[in-house]
């Protein structure tokens, strides 16, 4: 009996995790209130670039344990620029013609990320626009509230989307991966301050260094003195 019970508890917290979109939605837009300081004068933002699809787990993966975490606690000290690409794109007929990774589908929200991007929202707000949006593969389900929760037009969205415009943008920001150097060939690519960056799971850590581990949530990343015996 007790055994069964325990089941039923399991089966119910996993349901309220994994199946809970509201749960995540607002897990995703919490904030973090941590007073900034003024930085050295010798130390300035670092300006960080991450390239990524839509539909991508390893970006889905890298923008919620890495990218969004780091940038709660960073973001008054740095400059962000996620960036949607297309794998492949050819302009036929007067029109761009993409091809995506993991199908029309990405290209669709890849067009949408691109349109947030380009909105007149605040670049918190398009920044965690876009977050909400990357913890769920089928997006269409968090559009419209990620995009109430964060001042975003969702008819906008849509609109700009399906558009000549929403082809531009992602067309724009796909040409900018191509003329990288290196040039980008697979997602979530970083680029901090024009440089590759490859060390994906040390992120916080190097933006902290290059900030001298100033700011408060830096402080234990910074290395330790060596006590010097007599």
């Amino acid at each position: 009996m007790k055994l069964l019970i325990l089941l039923i508890l399991l089966v119910f917290f996993m349901y309220n995790v994994f199946g809970n979109t509201t749960l995540f939605v607002k897990y995703t837009n919490a904030t973090i209130s941590i007073s900034p300081i003024k930085l050295s004068t010798n130390i300035t933002r670092p300006n960080i670039s991450v390239f990524y699809e839509s539909q991508s787990p390893f970006s889905m993966r890298y923008f919620m344990r890495k990218l969004l975490p780091m940038w709660k606690l960073l973001k008054e000290y740095i400059n962000l620029d996620v960036i949607p690409i297309a794998q492949k794109m050819n302009f036929t007929n007067g029109s761009w013609v993409f091809d995506c990774y993991h199908g029309p589908e990405e290209c669709k929200y890849n067009k949408y990320h691109a349109c947030a991007i380009h909105s007149n929202a605040t670049k918190e707000n398009k920044i965690m626009f876009i977050g909400c949006l990357m913890q769920h593969k089928n997006q269409s389900i968090l559009l419209d509230e990620c995009a109430n929760m964060n001042n975003i037009s969702s008819d906008y969205i849509k609109t700009c989307g399906a558009s000549e415009i929403g082809d531009m943008y992602l067309s724009n920001f796909t040409q900018t991966a191509i003329n990288s150097k290196p040039r980008v060939k697979h997602v979530p690519t970083v680029f901090i301050n024009n440089r590759l960056f490859r060390g994906y799971d040390r992120l916080m850590k190097f933006v902290c260094k290059q900030l001298n581990y100033e700011p408060t949530p830096c402080i234990q990343f910074k290395p330790k003195q060596r006590k010097i015996s007599k």
